[in-house]
């Protein structure tokens, strides 16, 4: 429930192509392209969209080649994709999220892994 002029940021994970362990591991049951996922609130709310967008698109492709290589090759055996830690990494993938993140402030990404929608509740 959202008071009037309450805000609700929706974060999920895009395009059922990308399917992946991460996806098993936080429960997921579906992942969304914008249209869709625009489409389900609209049919389900009267919440008016703000802002929508996908997000980590700077990372898609190699995400993409990652998980469908593992498909095609039946690689299997990690139990999440945070197996991979290591310092080095988490400072490269913080500065992509937060080159990110000063993009969208002004602009939208046609595609990412992920989809962002901010709703408002009328005052």
């Amino acid at each position: 429930m959202l008071k009037p002029g309450g805000i609700s940021v929706i974060m999920v994970p895009a395009y059922m192509f990308l399917w992946g362990v991460q996806d098993d591991v936080a429960h997921h049951y579906r992942r969304y392209t914008k249209g869709s996922l625009l489409k389900k609130i609209k049919e389900s709310t009267s919440l008016s969209v703000v802002r929508s967008s996908y997000f980590n698109t700077l990372l898609f492709i190699p995400i993409a080649i990652v998980r469908l290589g593992s498909k095609i090759l039946g690689i299997r055996g990690r139990e999440s994709d945070f197996d991979i830690n290591s310092p080095f990494l988490n400072k490269l993938l913080f500065a992509v999220f937060n080159f990110e993140r000063k993009i969208l402030k002004k602009l939208g990404f046609p595609f990412g892994v992920s989809v962002l929608v901010v709703l408002k509740k009328s005052e």
